[in-house]
């Protein structure tokens, strides 16, 4: 980068505008710090270390004060103090000139910055030594001149002009500015289908007269080009014609890059590659497309998980899963789940074939076995289920299936069999920032299923169901999250006792409101066995407390009921249930443990309830 002045200036000042504009200083100013803060104490290991404050002061105007706090490295560094008063006063003389540097980021190059230091021992109201930096902003420079230069640009090529840029005579001469003016010209270059163009020399002229500055910003666009069929590497065993449905440019069109990133997105959402590179040549060829190599790194395609929990009512228990990942080579996917504690005991496997109807879509089949023993019902059933997957949007999807179930069940008043035939649809949405342990989003789920009875052909009914949960991040240090998950359910059609006990609502237990015991929570009989019912309410709010980076606290509130009628009369009141719980970071997840107490407690609840799993509670 070359920069000149007008007027006569100090080799100093050249050296403010020259961190204002690098990138080192941008990060900097962004609060990255290095590494090398306390070198100089290293060598001055004497006494206790120097506990300190800082202070800035100056006509400034608090986001200036703020921004020039954040960058200070003498403000970082007061967690770990110097061990000498020498070194604590180098470390301010130093910082003072990056404040400066961060003064001419903001346009302020006559900016001038002095430090000083008052010792514990001369501020009898604390322990702390204070560090002052004087700071004289002076006035904020404007862009003046804004110019595009491209010296070996070929007679078609037209700049764009510096106020599509963000580059506009009299705005303030920030560096935040040039940069993403330059970062800007380079994308509108290559969106014009120009692969192979390169940033030049930037210049950048102040002038301490007029306290402006000129830019001039340098480009080689090179030649427009278009694109060849892509070569893979790194694509073993995977079907290259499956492969090339996620590439979105067609033989011979011109370059752009949203084309690249697409491509790139596109094949790591297959989930058999855990990074994709899209490569050119060097140099562009004569004439013709542009060859194009895409590079992956492919993800194992085969593996095993397990996982072990404990709840007091289901007691201990667990799963383990096996899935290929491209079981016929086009991603197609198979996973083989077993699930078991005391109350129940599953065994599904699911198949999922990707872009049957186009790159968002996919076809889905399924079949299980489930058997179950609780206090509410007995069952065995066997069920098989087809059904197609839809993208929407990236956070949105849709599925629509035809599920066959054959169940054998015993409740609190008989042993029926039945065969149900469902339509189950259902739509989710999700734009939370991590599965297991969500920090800020939304999440709910719709799910609206008809049934009828190909034993009793006079039965059917139709069930709904609403989920959805959200999470506010309250603070980042230390880390405090709020969590809110509801739900509401009806089932209409049919009476309570026609509809079979595992496809009625239930509410109690963990994933539920924790402190009462499962199912119990709703309609109950006279040996207090769970009826379940045609309706449900369920809430549950939690503060998430981040103590270290792998030690956590929360507290939480659960509420809800289970009710005879279609929709929620309330008539027997809600349940709640309360308590605490920790948390402990690992590499897939958060360890929960969680022990709740019923509010108001009942004869059927236990004193409190224990639940052991991994990932959040919701």
């Amino acid at each position: 980068m070359a920069i000149r002045s007008h007027s006569v200036a100090a080799t100093t000042s050249l050296r403010l505008v020259v961190g204002a504009l690098l990138l080192s200083t941008l990060a900097a100013c962004a609060g990255r710090n290095g590494n090398g803060l306390d070198r100089e104490a290293e060598a001055l290991q004497l006494g206790e270390p120097v506990a300190y404050e800082v202070r800035i002061e100056g006509p400034l105007d608090a986001d200036l004060e703020a921004f020039l706090l954040a960058v200070s490295e003498a403000e970082a560094g007061t967690a770990t103090p110097p061990r000498s008063v020498l070194a604590l006063r180098r470390r301010a003389t130093t910082d003072a000139d990056r404040l400066s540097a961060a003064l001419a980021s903001r346009g302020h190059f006559d900016g001038a910055v002095s430090a000083s230091l008052m010792a514990a021992a001369d501020r009898p109201d604390t322990d702390l030594a204070l560090v002052t930096f004087e700071v004289t902003p002076g006035d904020v420079y404007t862009l003046a001149e804004i110019s595009i230069e491209a010296p070996q640009a070929p007679p078609d090529f037209v700049p764009p002009a510096p106020r599509t840029l963000g580059l506009v005579r009299g705005a303030p001469a920030l560096a935040d500015t040039v940069l993403d003016g330059e970062a800007a010209l380079l994308e509108a270059v290559l969106e014009a289908g120009r692969a192979y163009a390169q940033l030049g020399e930037r210049t950048v002229v102040i002038d301490r007269d007029t306290k402006t500055m000129d830019v001039v910003l340098r480009i080689d666009p090179g030649p427009v080009v278009t694109l060849d069929a892509p070569a893979f590497v790194g694509a073993e065993g995977i079907d290259e014609r499956f492969l090339r449905r996620y590439v979105p440019w067609q033989d011979g069109q011109r370059f752009a890059p949203d084309l690249f990133r697409d491509t790139r997105r596109n094949l790591v959402g297959t989930r058999l590659f855990r990074t994709i590179r899209v490569d050119l040549p060097p140099e562009p060829p004569a004439e013709g497309p542009v060859p194009v190599t895409i590079v992956g790194e492919q993800r194992l395609h085969r593996t095993i998980s397990a996982a072990i929990r404990f709840q007091t009512d289901g007691g201990p228990g667990g799963n383990v899963a096996w899935e290929h990942r491209n079981l016929l080579g086009a991603a197609e996917r198979l996973r083989v789940e077993a699930d078991a504690d005391l109350l129940q005991q599953t065994l599904d496997a699911r198949f999922r074939k990707p872009d049957v109807l186009g790159l968002d879509s996919a076809f889905l089949l399924e079949g299980g076995f489930a058997r179950r023993d609780t206090d509410a019902f007995e069952s065995l059933e066997a069920s098989v289920s087809a059904g197609l997957e839809y993208r929407f949007t990236p956070h949105l999807t849709g599925t629509a299936a035809l599920r066959l179930s054959l169940s054998e069940i015993t409740d609190t008043l008989d042993r029926e069999e039945f065969g149900l035939l469902s339509v189950p649809g259902v739509l989710r949405f999700d734009n939370t920032d991590e599965p297991l342990d969500p920090a800020r989003g939304v999440r709910w789920r719709a799910e609206a299923t008809p049934f009828w009875d190909m034993v009793d052909t006079s039965l059917s009914f139709q069930r709904f169901r609403l989920d959805g949960s959200t999470y506010l991040r309250l603070s980042e240090t230390p880390r405090l999250i709020f969590a809110v998950r509801g739900a509401v359910g009806s089932i209409v059609g049919a009476e309570r006792d026609t509809v079979p006990a595992t496809e009625r609502f239930y509410a109690g237990g963990g994933g539920s409101i924790r402190g009462i015991p499962f199912q119990t929570a709703g309609p109950l009989d006279q040996r207090d066995d769970p009826l379940g019912g045609r309706s449900l309410v369920e809430f549950s709010t939690e503060l998430r407390y981040q103590a270290t980076d792998t030690i956590g606290a929360v507290l939480f509130l659960d509420g809800g009921n289970a009710f005879e009628a279609s929709w929620p009369d309330f008539d027997g009141g809600l349940e709640f249930g309360a308590g605490a719980g920790l948390r402990y970071n690992t590499p897939i997840g958060p360890l929960r443990l969680d022990v709740a107490v019923p509010i108001d407690r009942r004869s059927v609840d236990d004193a409190f309830q224990i639940y052991i799993s991994l990932g959040q509670a919701f």
